[in-house]
């Protein structure tokens, strides 16, 4: 499916990403670090950068965050005394994303689904 037609296949708005997330055998969402301001951070939110060997990817992280009066606010998913655990509640927070400078690979046949989230613009093809 082309870039933009999740929304309306008419989309007008530059787009470069379809940003996605991974489900694992136990229904939970699929989750990567990347690096933030000195911080290690948690994502589960991600941008496919190749495809090899008919089951590996390389999958970018993107940095889930939220608007906050006009800039971008990133959003831990993490938060609160559980660090090993996505906090669904801080997932229904996110609005906006960013690109992180983190790659992973992975076998795509550890995962059972993949959800597309959004069609946006990263700026990371211009």
């Amino acid at each position: 499916m082309p870039l933009g037609s999740l929304v309306s296949p008419v989309r007008r708005d530059p787009v470069d990403t379809r940003v996605f997330v991974l489900s694992t055998a136990d229904g939970s969402p699929f989750h990567a670090f990347f690096s933030n301001e000195n911080n290690a951070c948690v994502s589960i939110y991600f941008r496919v950068e190749d495809v090899f060997d008919n089951c590996c990817a390389t999958l970018r992280v993107l940095v889930p965050g939220r608007r906050e009066g006009g800039t971008f606010c990133p959003v831990n998913l993490v938060s609160g005394g559980d660090k090993c655990c996505i906090n669904l509640d801080k997932v229904c927070q996110v609005e906006r994303f960013r690109a992180s400078n983190d790659c992973i690979t992975v076998d795509l046949n550890c995962f059972c689904a993949v959800q597309c989230i959004a069609d946006v613009n990263l700026g990371i093809c211009n």
